[in-house]
């Protein structure tokens, strides 16, 4: 039986247009070269956007990752992704997501726009 489509909600519709301003600026800020050397085709969030929503268009918690990466990342389970992440970008950016890392965060509408106009930019 085929699933019956439902409209999208207006911020769900933010939502997407918001996570695609980041994936651009995430390419523009740090480049389209995965850790790996590997042409980067997709970004990574550092700290999961699900577990630390209010990092999730924080361009610097963004990391351009090539597909391969990604998938040792998130089906692996491979550590040592991160640990390159970490090693390539040093301690003080690790120090300053610290500081910014906190879970309690819920966006409205007006905030996606306001994430939409400052990465459209």
């Amino acid at each position: 039986m085929r699933k019956k489509r439902t409209k999208k909600t207006r911020a769900q519709l933010l939502q997407e247009r918001a996570d695609r301003a980041w994936l651009v600026g995430v390419f523009r800020e740090w480049g389209n070269i995965c850790i790996c050397g590997e042409p980067a085709t997709q970004a990574h969030h550092f700290y999961p956007k699900k577990l630390y929503p209010a990092l999730r268009y924080y361009l610097k918690n963004g990391v351009p990752i090539c597909r391969g990466c990604h998938f040792l990342h998130h089906k692996r389970y491979d550590p040592s992704i991160h640990l390159l992440i970490t090693a390539n970008r040093g301690k003080k950016w690790l120090a300053g997501l610290e500081k910014r890392k906190r879970n309690e965060i819920y966006w409205t509408i007006k905030e996606y726009e306001e994430n939409i106009r400052r990465l459209e930019k």
